[in-house]
Order: structure tokens, then C-alpha cells, then sequence
């Protein structure tokens, strides 16, 4: 038989882009590599799947490298107290050192935030796990003092539209009834790992692991403010927030999740989309607790 037509080669690269990841389609299909590789009357030869693999890595959106970029604990902190300068930071050591403890492969590496209810005390918000969708929005405002940022869904994050996740509030309050003080610290992975999956597929995967949590908006937002060379370009992971449910209608399901994205000229962003739908340049992020 001959090598596959252009026309088979185009069949086969959008089979390749309907996957939820297509760099781990393409690793597995040669991996598990016969002789050949049938695409309708021709064939794809191995060569031509590596060549696929190669245009892939060098022209899809690449995923940006936190653990070069993040700043460490301490320098995070810093960043916070110049928001927020009445934080208790006395036992911040200690839980970093507690943070440690659940160290993981997998992880992006150390993160903080502010207690939840330190933060609602700040911005005067009474019964803060009730009203989640509304401290996020509040938390959310800080970014624009250290960032050219954009809220697409400012005024919408009030009890109707929003709810946090029930397995992620029972995580956060387990984590903050572990630490002291003001600064919580814990170990995060930002979307590398389930790239390419939708928010639906990432939640049954992380609440399968038994020590890993959904993050929500309140979290990642405040990862941003502390890190400000995390997320600057379209071209880098847009990280969805799988912690949160949302939805637009309030006669609808809570079917939209919420995620932070850069649009083309470097302004961060934060916005929804549907849970069901994968996106290659999307990742979940998700938090380890013991």
C-alpha cells in the first residue's frame, strides 16, 4: 500500500484535535505502535505520527511552567500583607512546614491564601461559605491593583448563580481548622496534569484520589495576586476553577464552571464555560490536603 493522501493526513490530524489531550493520543498510539497505522484506503506510517507529534508540541498552546515562576511562600506573603497589611503572619513557618508534609510529584509546588474567614471579616461579608460566590468577587477585586485584569462575570457571583463545591468546602474548612493564623498554605497543581479534560472528567478524577481537592476561584485568584508571572499570555494554560459551580440562568443547572484565561493583548480575565466541554488549553487545578 502507499503512504496516506494529504486529504487522509488532514482526516487524521482532526481525529487527533477532537481528543480531549492530543499530545497523550499521539504518545499512545506510538507506543502501541504495530507496523502500520490504516487511515481510510492508505496508510500512516510511523515517521508521519512522530512528524504530528512534533507539530503538535511546536504550534499548540504550550503549558506554561509554574514551578519556574512561582514565587516561594515567604516572598508570597509579602505580596499579600501590601493588600491586606493587618494579616496575622506569626505561624506561617509552621504551616509551611505542615504543607510540606503532603509534598507530591505532581504537585506545582507551595501556594497560600487567606483564611476564608479573615477574608470575609476584611470585606464585611457575614456567613461566608453561604455566600462564597460573593467573597470570591470581592477577593477577586484585588487583582486589579496588581494586574491588568477583567471580571466578565462582575455582579454575577451572588447565591443564585453560584455555590461552592460541597467536597471542596468540607477540604478548605479541614485545612483551615489544621493551620493558624492568618495564611493558609498548601500544595497545588494548576492544570498540568488533567490538560485537555473537562471540569466534569477532572472532578471525578481528583475526588477519586482520596487527598486531592477541587480548587475554587477564591484560591486561584489569590494565587495570581501573589504570583504575578503566573498566567500572562494567551499562549500559556488557562486554568479553570473546578471548586465553583456556576450557572448564568437561574432556572438552569449549575452546568458552567469558571476559569481565569489572558486574551490576546495580556490582560487576565476571569470568565465561565460549560463543564462538559474539554479544551486543549484548559486545565483543571486542584489542592492536596491530608
Amino acid at each position: 500500500m502507499t503512504d496516506a493522501t494529504l486529504a487522509q493526513g488532514h482526516t487524521l490530524t482532526e481525529r487527533i484535535l477532537r481528543e480531549e489531550d492530543p499530545r497523550v493520543f499521539l504518545q499512545n498510539l506510538l507506543a502501541n505502535w504495530g507496523s502500520v497505522q490504516t487511515i481510510g484506503r492508505g496508510e500512516v506510517t510511523q515517521a508521519q505520527l512522530i512528524e504530528a507529534l512534533k507539530h503538535l508540541e511546536t504550534n499548540a498552546p504550550s503549558a506554561q511552567a509554574p514551578k519556574a515562576q512561582q514565587l516561594i511562600v515567604q516572598e508570597q506573603v509579602k505580596l499579600l500583607l501590601e493588600h491586606l497589611p493587618h494579616l496575622d503572619v506569626s505561624h506561617v513557618e509552621e504551616n509551611i512546614a505542615l504543607a510540606t508534609g503532603w509534598m507530591n510529584p505532581e504537585a506545582t509546588g507551595l501556594f497560600c491564601y487567606v483564611r476564608t474567614e479573615t477574608m470575609a471579616i476584611h470585606f464585611g461579608i457575614q456567613e461566608p461559605w453561604d455566600n462564597f460566590g460573593v467573597l470570591t468577587e470581592k477577593t477577586l477585586g484585588l487583582l486589579g491593583r496588581s494586574r491588568k485584569f477583567h471580571n466578565y462575570r462582575e455582579g454575577q457571583l451572588d447565591s443564585k448563580h453560584h455555590r461552592l463545591l460541597a467536597s471542596t468546602k468540607a477540604a478548605m474548612q479541614k485545612i483551615e481548622a489544621q493551620q493558624k493564623g492568618d495564611i493558609i498554605v498548601i500544595l497545588v497543581q494548576l492544570g498540568e496534569l488533567y490538560r485537555g479534560k473537562s471540569v466534569d472528567a477532572s472532578r471525578v478524577l481528583i475526588g477519586k484520589s482520596g487527598n486531592q481537592f477541587c480548587l475554587p476561584a477564591f484560591i486561584v485568584g489569590q494565587i495570581f495576586l501573589v504570583n504575578p508571572d503566573i498566567l500572562t499570555s494567551n499562549k500559556d494554560l488557562f486554568i479553570d476553577c473546578p471548586g465553583d459551580e456556576y450557572h448564568l440562568d437561574t432556572q438552569e443547572l449549575f452546568d458552567y464552571a469558571l476559569y481565569f484565561g489572558v486574551d490576546e493583548v495580556g490582560i487576565l480575565y476571569f470568565d465561565d464555560g460549560r463543564t462538559r466541554n474539554p479544551y486543549a488549553a484548559y486545565g483543571s487545578a486542584w489542592g492536596f490536603f491530608q
